[in-house]
């Protein structure tokens, strides 16, 4: 390398870039042909964001030295900040076939595979990368972003928590940690190592804003909003501290203030705003504006996951359950990643002949999600598929009377392979469900074992008609505020005569303890509930179930038992909008609250509804 070129490299890296262009351009008035001065003109002209420029200068650099790696690398970068991944990729591949070793380049290869939604490829990357770096943090780290992005939480937090190992002290790894740990519903331990982060660095505006997240899903709001608070102070122009706290007042009905936040939100992020916007309108049951917004969002990002994963839900919640499950595809793509599984074989289609197709069948949302979508098993069985169904441990042995031929287990032995596979939630978009073929003839669930003696034991002292209650589900779920309710609500409904009330919560919150104690009309059965066959057990000998929208409310569903079903003014999809009866569940009756919050006149229609359904 000549004087001129060695100076003109150390000028640019102390920062005098004029003086380094003035040297670069003097020697390609004399030779245009010089890869060097082509090379720290890319570089220049990068660091003024000029990135059309650079890109030009480092083509032509790669045109004259075509066996330089690091050529190919810097324009691999440059194509990255234009959001020309494809071309990004295809520089690094070109820089790692006349350099294997080139790491750098390797690394850039992989995080750009991230961006372009190549999960699997950019994992792969990575763990060619830890063969010979396993002792570098980043990898680590980087690798554990891929594995949250493509929906595998668990795996991510190995891959972070091996990041933390080898830097304790980077409150990037911890803060990445924290939020695949939050996905695998670990969520008191992401605010452990979010409260670390911070600890390390006070002005991290982003792990202030996770931890707000955290603490919303722990239902300790006071701490959340004091969190979102002191990251918006932090940084108000990030757009996800700006999503974040506008989703934390959506979920708290505050939508006047939510709705000035997700406007500075649009400012920055046009396409979270008018994402956000809609969800505030859905909230409003303001359905049109809603779709409106969807719409708009992706006009300007087709593929943007979570505008779909919400116009998805809009659509169901209106009805339109083809186009609706269709969008419901979306929930394990990209940051929604509502789930993600790694299973070999074709995804699972209807097709004829199927016979002998070996199919894996499995849950992967909540315990309600998997009762209401199990309808749809049998349905494959009798497509002619052999199909082996995995669900969580407390469904497992109700689940096996969905149909003589299913093979029902709670987790399928790794080395078993299937010709096929599909989710549960995935079904209703495979048959083309709308809601006139939804399959709706009930039951489809009815308990295997004998019932308990505990269970007939403690029936045999109920005298009068009996009603299943159930005001509560988990306390994690989003929407736990809206659809939950404490058990004192519930007073007018148990003060009716002749009637033996059984309580069918298998957790009954501190809070409504000392209330159900007060309450010796109600029969607590917790104690000798095990999983979901117990429960059909006891629901198979009640005459009605009053329930808000839980596991439990499907099962008596699914069992075709009389159900009152409780739910807030804005319900979760399944249940629709403006009608008192379920196409998926025909036994059930919904009472919907008329205002936001409004359970007082519910709780009095359903007392006057359990007074003429007991009468004589």
């Amino acid at each position: 390398m000549d004087a001129d070129i060695q100076n003109a490299y150390s000028l640019m890296r102390r920062g005098n870039l004029l003086a380094a262009e003035r040297i670069c351009r003097s020697l390609l008035a004399n030779s245009g042909n010089n890869a060097n001065a082509h090379v720290i003109l890319g570089m220049v002209e990068a660091s003024r964001g000029l990135l059309e420029s650079a890109a030009s200068h480092f083509e032509i650099a790669a045109k004259v030295q075509k066996d330089r790696s690091d050529i190919h690398f810097n324009l691999g970068l440059v194509r990255l900040r234009q959001q020309q991944i494809g071309p990004a990729i295809a520089s690094f591949d070109r820089a790692l076939a006349i350099d294997p070793a080139n790491n750098d380049a390797a690394f850039a290869r992989a995080d750009a595979l991230v961006q372009d939604n190549r999960f699997d490829e950019a994992v792969a990357a990575f763990d060619e990368l830890i063969q010979c770096n396993h002792s570098n943090p980043k990898i680590w780290q980087r690798r554990g972003f891929a594995l949250y992005s493509d929906g595998r939480p668990q795996q991510a937090v190995e891959s972070y928590a091996r990041a933390v190992q080898l830097s304790p002290r980077d409150p990037d790894a911890l803060n990445g940690m924290a939020t695949a740990l939050m996905a695998d519903s670990k969520v008191a331990d992401a605010v452990t190592a979010l409260s670390t982060a911070i600890g390390i660095d006070r002005n991290f505006a982003a792990a202030f804003s996770n931890r707000a997240v955290a603490y919303t899903k722990l239902q300790q709001f006071e701490h959340a909003e004091a969190d979102h608070a002191h990251a918006i102070r932090l940084d108000a122009s990030d757009p996800r501290i700006l999503a974040n706290f506008a989703e934390f007042l959506l979920r708290l009905g505050r939508t006047d203030e939510a709705a000035s936040v997700i406007r500075d939100l649009e400012r920055v992020d046009p396409v979270a705003g008018a994402v956000l916007l809609g969800n505030a309108m859905a909230e409003q049951l303001r359905n049109d504006e809603a779709r409106v917004c969807f719409d708009r969002a992706l006009s300007m990002s087709p593929g943007e996951p979570f505008a779909h994963w919400c116009r998805s839900l809009l659509n169901l919640r209106v009805g339109n359950l083809r186009e609706g499950f269709q969008e419901f595809e979306w929930r394990s793509k990209g940051a929604v990643s509502k789930a993600r599984r790694d299973i070999a074989g074709a995804q699972w289609r209807p097709s004829k002949p199927a016979r002998g197709e070996s199919v894996l069948l499995y849950a992967e949302q909540g315990l309600g999600d998997s009762i209401q979508f199990a309808r749809f098993v049998p349905k494959v069985i009798e497509s002619g598929c052999e199909v082996v169904l995995e669900v969580p441990g407390p469904l497992v042995v109700l689940f096996r009377s969905l149909h003589p031929s299913v093979t029902v287990v709670e987790t399928v032995q790794p080395n078993r392979s299937f010709d096929a596979h599909c989710a549960l939630p995935s079904l209703p978009a495979k048959f083309g469900t709308t809601l006139d073929t939804i399959p709706s003839k009930v039951p489809y669930l009815r308990p295997v074992r004998p019932i308990s003696t505990a269970i007939r034991e403690r029936l045999g002292h109920l005298k009068h008609r009996r009603v299943g209650l159930c005001w509560s589900g988990n306390a994690l779920h989003e929407r736990d505020a809206k659809r939950s309710i404490p058990l004192s609500i519930l007073r007018p409904i148990v003060t009716a005569h002749d009637v033996s009330f059984v309580s069918l919560q298998k957790d009954v919150r501190q809070a409504d303890q000392a209330k159900l104690e007060q309450l010796p009309q109600i029969t607590d059965f917790s104690d000798i509930l095990f999983d979901f066959d117990d429960s059909a057990s006891l629901v198979a000998n009640l005459d009605l179930v009053i329930s808000v929208d839980t596991s439990v409310a499907h099962l008596a569903g699914a069992m075709g038992k009389p159900l009152f079903l409780l739910l807030p003014f804005v319900p979760d999809w399944r249940w629709m909008l403006g009608r008192n009866d379920s196409p998926w569940y025909p036994s059930a009756k919904l009472f919907r609250q008329d205002k936001p919050g409004g359970w007082e006149d519910v709780i009095e229609r359903v007392r006057v509804a359990l007074t003429q359904a007991i009468q004589p």
